[in-house]
C-alpha cells in the first residue's frame, strides 16, 4: 500500500487488484487501460494496430504519455500567458514609476544638490548619487516582491487550491528565475533612472542654490 500524488481526478481513489475489485464488486468491465510499451515501440503505430483490431466494439479516444504531456504544456502555457502579460505590464508600471518619483525628487531636491555642487561635487558624482538611489530602489521593491510573492504561493498551494479544488500542488522553487529577478528589475530600475540623474547633472549651480 502508498500514497502518491494524481491530478487526474479532484476527489481520492483507491487502486487495487483486477482480482481483489472482482472478488468484491463482482463487476468485469473496464473504461479505460494503461499500457506500457517495449523499447523502441512506436505509440502511434500501436495505437492504430488497437484501433484497427477492435473498431467494433467501439470509440476509442487513445494518448500517448508524450502527446498528453505536450498538450497539457500547452494548455498550461496558454493559461499562463496572460500572467506574462500583466507581469509586463506592472513592470513598466514601476518602471514609469520610479522615473516620475525620480524627476520629482530631482526638482525638490535641487537646492540640496545645487549646495553639493557648489560644495565640490562633479556632476558625474550627482548622477551616480541618483543613480544607486534608483538601484537600490529597485533591488529593494525586488527583495519585498519575492517575500510577498513566496506568502502568497504558500497560501495558493496550501490553503486556496485544497479548499477549493481539493489538491495540493507540490511547491517547487525556480532558483534561476529567483536570483536573476533582482539583477535585472534594478537593472531596470536604474534605466528608469538614468535621465531624472543626467538632468541633475546639468542644473545650473547658482539657480539650484537660490531656490527653495
Amino acid at each position: 500500500a502508498g500514497l502518491f500524488y494524481d491530478y487526474t481526478r479532484d476527489q481520492g481513489t483507491v487502486f487495487l487488484s483486477e482480482r481483489n475489485f472482482q472478488k468484491f464488486w463482482h463487476d468485469d468491465r473496464v473504461n479505460s487501460l494503461g499500457l506500457y510499451l517495449k523499447k523502441g515501440a512506436k505509440p502511434e503505430a500501436v495505437a492504430e494496430a488497437f484501433r484497427a483490431r477492435f473498431s467494433r466494439s467501439g470509440e476509442f479516444s487513445i494518448y500517448s504519455n508524450r502527446l498528453l504531456r505536450t498538450r497539457i504544456f500547452e494548455i498550461f502555457d496558454q493559461t499562463f500567458a496572460v500572467t506574462y502579460v500583466l507581469r509586463t505590464i506592472a513592470v513598466l508600471v514601476a518602471v514609469t514609476g520610479i522615473f516620475l518619483g525620480l524627476t520629482t525628487l530631482v526638482t525638490e531636491r535641487s537646492h540640496e544638490l545645487g549646495v553639493l555642487r557648489s560644495l565640490g561635487a562633479s556632476a558625474g558624482q550627482i548622477r551616480r548619487l541618483l543613480l544607486w538611489e534608483s538601484g537600490m530602489i529597485g533591488l529593494l521593491a525586488s527583495v519585498l516582491g519575492l517575500a510577498s510573492g513566496l506568502c502568497l504561493s504558500l497560501v495558493l498551494t496550501g490553503v486556496i487550491n485544497r479548499a477549493f479544488f481539493g489538491w495540493t500542488i507540490q511547491l517547487a522553487f525556480p532558483w534561476w528565475s529567483l536570483l536573476c529577478t533582482p539583477l535585472w528589475i534594478t537593472a531596470a530600475a536604474i534605466a528608469a533612472g538614468w535621465i531624472p540623474a543626467w538632468r541633475a547633472g546639468r542644473m545650473e549651480i547658482a539657480e539650484a542654490v537660490r531656490s527653495e
